[in-house]
Order: C-alpha cells, then structure tokens, then sequence
C-alpha cells in the first residue's frame, strides 16, 4: 500500500474515534441529565445578598433578593421537584413571609441547622406538606368489626398506598362534641375491582344504613431533619408546619419556638414519627399546642422530645371533624406544662387509645394526662408536682390502665367519671407527698371494675380516697398495697349509696403503717362509709406512736362486712370499731396467721388438709376458710393448694 493511502486511512480512523468520543460524552451528559431530573433534588443558598434555588446541576430556579424574596425563591425551589427529592438548605437564617407548600410529593427537607424565621401574616403554618384528595366514594355493602376489606360502589380513584378515611353518620362522642362524625383512617394495601383491602382491621362496623363513605388521598412522604422554626411569639397565631394526608414520614432534630398556635401539626396522617426535637413556647390562650395529632390520624409516635411551656405538650383531636385519633404513642419525652391549669398531655373524647409511657412530666400544679380516649395506658412515667391522671369529656365504657408510675408530690386522681368506665386498672404505682394531697383519688366513680394492686403510697394526706357512685354493681379489688406516714387514713371507702348486694368489695393483704400523723378524730387505716357486703381480710395495720384510731372502722351506715384475720397493732381505740349489727369482725388485731393454717389453731395439719378439699369440693363456705384455702397465694383454690398445704406440714 502507498504511503499516502496509509496516511488518509489512519485520519479517516482518527475522525471517527473523535466522532465516538463525542457521541459517548453526549449520550454521558444526557444520561446525567436523566439522573438529576429523576432525583429532583435542590440546594437554596445565601450568597452576596441574595438567595437562590439552584438544582443538582447547579443551575439556578429562582433568584432574589435575601431577607425580602426568601418564601418566594424557596416556593420556587419545592415547586420544582416534580414528585421526589431532596430540598437542602445551607444552614442560614430565612424570611417565611408567606406559607409555602409542597402538594403529593416525596420529600426530605435537609436543614443543616438552618433558621426560619415565620411570620405569614396569618394562623397559615411556615410549611405545608399535602397529599392530595382525591374524592370520596359511598360504601356498596356493609362493612363489619374485624374486616380488612371495604366494597366500595366504585374503586376507580383508589390506588395501592392511599390513605382511605373511612366514616359514616354516628355521633362519636354527642354529649361533647354534636356535629363530631365516627371514622377512622387507614392504608390502602390491595385493590380488586371495587373491593379494597385495608393494612389493618376495622374496628368498628361500618354501614350502608349510616352512609358510610371513604375519602382518598394520593399521600405525601416527608422527612424533616435538622431545621429550626421560629415564631413571632408564644401567644401568637402563627404555627410552625403542618402535615395533612402524608404517610410514613418523620420530623427528627428540629426546633421549634414562638410558634403561638402550634409547633407541628397533623391531619388524617398514618405512621408519622416525631423524634428527638426541641419544642418550647406554644402558649395562646385555649389553643397552644407543641405536638397537635388534629384528627382520623393513626400510628403517631412522640418519643425522645423535648417539650416546654406549652399549654398542651402533646394534645389529640378536635371538636367537629370526619374521623377519630387512633394507636397515639408518646413516649421517652421530657415534658413541662405552660400556662394556667391546662394538661401537659391531652386527649380530646374524639380518641381511641393512647399509650403514655417512660415521659418525665412536669405538671407544676397542673394536670399531667388529661385522658378522653377509649383505651388508655399510662405506664412507668414520672410525674413531678402535679395530678397525673383525669378524666376528660365523657366517652363510655372505657378501660384505663395507670402502672408503675413514679408521682413525686402529686396525685394519681380521676374525677366524675360517672357511668364511663368499664375497667380501671391502678398497678405498681409510688406515690410520695407532703401530707396535703391524696396518693390515689377516685371521685364520683361508677366503675364495672376496679383493682389497685402493689401500690406503695408514702406521706399522702389519705393514701386512697374512693368515692363511688354505686348506680350499677361494682367489683372493687384493694390488695397487696403499702401506706405509710398518712396524715390521716390509709384506705377511705366512701359509698355515695348505700352499696348493693352485687356489689364486690374486697380489701386484702394490704401494710398500713404509721397513719393519722395529723392525729386527728378521723384517722383509720381502713375507713368504711356506706359500705355493704365487703370482705376485709389479711391487712397488717400498725403504728409505733400509737397514733392510728381504729384500724378498721366502720360509720352507722355500713353492714353486712366480714372482717377477718387482719393484723392489727398499737391503736389508739382498738383495733376494729364496727357499727353494723350484722357486721362479722374475728381473728383481728395481734395475731400472726401461718400460711396453710386454714382453721386458725396455730397449726398446719391433717385438719387444714381436709378443710382445702372440703373448700374444692363447695363442702366448705365459710370465707376466712375460703381465703386461708388459697395456700399458695395465686388466687384460686385446687389441687396445688393441697400439695403446697402437704409440703408445710412436712417441712415444719
């Protein structure tokens, strides 16, 4: 081949390398392009005083002047994701002179410690992050308790992941709330044809009788971390973000203060986590709010917050809406209460259930859970200066739960709770005081059933002071508690009727030291008003002053009680003052009774065996006998107990 033909070959291969190398840096370009219009991400900075909005590429959005044009280029800088990214910010102050808002999208919002200053102008947060409605649809069939599947007359609009906010035309709570409808939110997890499955079961029925409907919502995802939103002041409309219709998202790291209104607020939101923010001042009158899970929201956590001088804390639902409040938990927080009497943490009655668990509360003379739910439970909390517990609204056949708690000069106490409660459970709980207050303070209460079991209550003016309201039986358990140092009594029981026959009242195996440190004319360890039909037994009563009145007294209105084997030492009177003429008092006052001893001779024998068989057999029914029978202490009388019986006398 020639020489020049060889040349004009190799140039002819060099074109076409460079033709590819530019194809290839191109086709690189576009497919960068591809990946950043995808992310959506977005920077706003402050340079030379200006702020801008700028993409991933570092093309500028929006652009304007700093401290006058912020909302406006941050508007820009959301409106430009089209539905997922990340919005950083590069930790310098901002103006939020008007709401911004980001509608169905996913977000993280990347604060970098970044400040905004929020003054809207109006009551309008300085965030809103929406889902999107997208219509409501009736129900074709009735829906049941227990479901997971609603027949809908149409799922057309219904896609997988939306929120369904289930309702119908029943009052929730009527007596509160008049125009306040049943209904309660949920997670689309299936679709076939008109038929939807739910993430979780219904837990009410649902019909076509009551016009029972679904509205949709295309929800948003939000992260929120590490940003600081300041208010114009603690007393002034101004909230700090809202999160309507969003799902599986979180606000963690952040500050908040001066936000008047509110600090965060939520509307019909599922699985929302709210951790480990610092929220101060939220205090106008009749509103103030630092946490408000507004209504038909489910799965809310609160945990590992910092929450100060807020009228409300933390508070749940309002008065007129679609839906009810659902699985609220609240958790791991320190908590302090802002102005007047208001609650630290609140329940509306349009609330399910709460779970209130391992808060250190500050209630300041205050009220630490002001509770309107259905299902309560508030566990291993303390409680500084303050009640723990009320009674809010008037919602119906509910179940509280109160256990392990820590109150430091304060009051376990619920109030005019007539014909509310189901079941009320007071557990395991220290109570300790300054003699001016009660440990535990149950007024007005008309109670299916009641039980206070392994409560130790020290230095309280009375350690429980009960007033029932006995409009329907009751059955009231007092066990294994601890009182001392009682200004006055230990145990007042105080029936504002005369208690029926139905009515169960059992006071067992309590220690009551040292009470009626007052020294006055009305300090007992077990005081009885009105009260009939009690079984009073097992309770060691004792005082190294001399200082106790009676141990057990009864006033002119009671009969028909049974007071036995209790223990009873260093009374000022004696150790059982009874009035009712057909009252049984025996085996009290100071005696040691042995375990297993079931005819109270001092022995454990053959006798004791018989009379626990004779118990099992119904032969025996006598209920010292019955009691005594309960060997091995695990409530019930069988078999073990004759085994256990069996194994004293063996090894005495």
């Amino acid at each position: 081949m020639k020489k020049n033909s060889i040349l004009l070959l190799q140039s002819k291969q060099y074109c076409n390398l460079r033709f590819l190398v530019k194809i290839s840096l191109a086709l690189i370009v576009f497919l960068a392009g591809i990946s950043s219009a995808v992310s959506g991400d977005v920077s706003i900075s402050k340079e030379f005083g200006n702020v801008y909005a700028k993409d991933s590429d570092n093309n500028i959005i929006a652009s304007g002047t700093a401290g006058t044009d912020d909302a406006t280029v941050i508007q820009a800088g959301f409106d430009n994701i089209t539905s997922s990214g990340t919005i950083s910010f590069d930790g310098n102050s901002y103006s939020i002179s008007a709401s911004i808002t980001s509608t169905d999208k996913n977000l993280v919002m990347q604060g970098s410690n970044t400040t905004f200053d929020v003054d809207t102008g109006s009551s309008a947060a300085g965030f809103n992050f929406d889902g999107s409605y997208k219509g409501s649809v009736t129900f074709a069939l009735d829906a049941n308790e227990g479901d997971n599947t609603v027949n809908l007359t149409s799922a057309a609009i219904v896609s997988v992941g939306d929120l369904i906010r289930i309702y119908n035309d029943e009052l929730w709570c009527p007596d509160d709330y008049p125009t306040h409808l049943t209904g309660e939110t949920y997670i689309v997890e299936g679709v076939s044809g008109n038929i939807v499955t739910l993430n979780s079961n219904l837990i009410r029925d649902y019909t076509t009788a009551l016009n029972s409907s679904a509205r949709i919502y295309r929800p948003a995802t939000v992260e929120l971390n590490d940003c600081r939103f300041i208010g114009i002041g603690s007393e002034e409309y101004v909230r700090g973000i809202s999160l309507k219709a969003c799902k599986d998202s979180s606000i963690s790291n952040c500050y908040f203060n001066d936000n008047g209104l509110a600090a965060i607020y939520l509307h019909y939101c599922h699985t929302i986590n709210v951790s480990k923010n610092e929220i101060y001042n939220s205090n106008i009158d009749g509103l103030g709010y630092g946490v408000a899970v507004v209504n038909a929201c489910s799965n809310i956590t609160i945990y590992n917050n910092t929450i100060e001088n807020c009228r409300h804390c933390i508070t749940s639902g309002d008065s007129s809406d679609l839906g009810v409040n659902r699985d609220v938990y609240i958790l791991n927080n320190t908590m302090r209460k802002g102005i007047g009497k208001s609650s630290v943490v609140d329940a509306h009655p349009s609330t399910i259930n709460y779970l209130v668990a391992n808060n250190t509360i500050y209630a300041d003379g205050g009220l630490a859970f002001a509770d309107g739910t259905i299902e309560s439970t508030f566990r291993d909390n303390y409680v500084y200066d303050g009640y723990a517990i009320n009674k809010r609204g008037n919602i119906v056949n509910s179940t509280k739960i109160v256990t392990g708690n820590h109150i430091i000069n304060g009051t376990i106490i619920y109030q005019n709770a007539d014909r509310q409660i189901k079941e009320f459970i007071i557990t395991d709980n220290y109570v300790e005081g300054d003699s001016s207050d009660y440990g535990i303070y149950l007024n007005d209460m008309d109670v299916e059933k009641l039980t206070f079991t392994g409560n130790t209550i020290k230095g309280m003016n009375y350690g429980i002071l009960l007033y029932i309201d006995e409009s329907k039986p009751s059955n009231i358990s007092i066990s294994k508690n601890i009182f001392e140092e009682a200004a006055r009594c230990a145990i007042t029981m105080i029936y504002q009727k005369i208690s029926s026959d139905e009515c169960i009242l059992n006071i067992n195996n309590n220690t009551i030291k040292n009470v009626n440190r007052a020294d006055s004319d009305g300090g007992h360890g077990i005081q009885l008003n009105n009260t009939q039909n009690a079984t009073i037994y097992g309770n060691q009563i004792s005082d190294d002053d001399n200082l106790t009145r009676c141990g057990i007294y009864e006033d002119a209105d009671c009969d028909y009680n049974y007071i036995y084997d209790n223990r009873i030492t260093g009374m000022k009177i004696g150790p059982v003052c009874i009035k009712g003429p057909n009252t049984v008092a025996e085996n009290n006052g100071d005696i040691t009774l042995k375990r297993g001893d079931l005819n109270n001779d001092e022995k454990v024998n053959i006798q004791d065996i018989q009379l626990c068989v004779n118990v099992i057999l119904g032969a025996e029914t006598n209920p010292g006998i019955v009691a005594r029978a309960d060997a091995n202490d695990d409530g019930q009388v069988n078999n073990s107990d004759i085994e256990e019986i069996v194994n004293i006398i063996l090894t005495q």
